[in-house]
């Protein structure tokens, strides 16, 4: 299978501009995504949140996820039609993934079609068997 063309590029194709560091300044393509890995890890650190939000998300994380039991917790439930069409919405036109399928065919189905698609995402979600590819 030919690959497309944007899926052929790589980093020594783009220029960066310079990042200053204190007092270092980078310019390899490596060296500038390992200081804004870090940037962005200093930032999402737990003393970079508030109080409030720690507390919330302190609870949050202590609340066990049991995907196999018969709760009617919203992540077991199935997924309803308006959530597949919201995430259709919030999808932007990209290239075709590995099956040559694009976004504007998706977009276009009718509703039975899309019925049949929530119907089988649901089997896959309910059953916990998901396709290797």
């Amino acid at each position: 299978m030919e690959k497309s063309q944007s899926s052929q590029w790589s980093l020594s194709r783009f220029h960066f501009a310079d990042i200053e560091d204190w007092y270092c300044v980078f310019s390899s393509p490596e060296h500038i995504a390992h200081v804004i890995g870090h940037s962005f890890a200093k930032v999402s650190r737990s003393d970079s949140y508030s109080s409030a939000f720690k507390v919330i998300r302190y609870r949050a994380e202590k609340t066990p996820i049991f995907f196999n039991n018969e709760q009617r917790c919203s992540y077991n439930c199935d997924f309803k039609m308006f959530e597949l069409k919201k995430a259709l919405y919030q999808c932007r036109n990209a290239s075709p993934g590995p099956y040559s399928i694009a976004y504007h065919m998706i977009n276009h189905l009718n509703e039975d079609f899309l019925f049949n698609i929530l119907q089988l995402f649901n089997h896959i979600w309910k059953e916990r068997i998901y396709p290797t590819k």
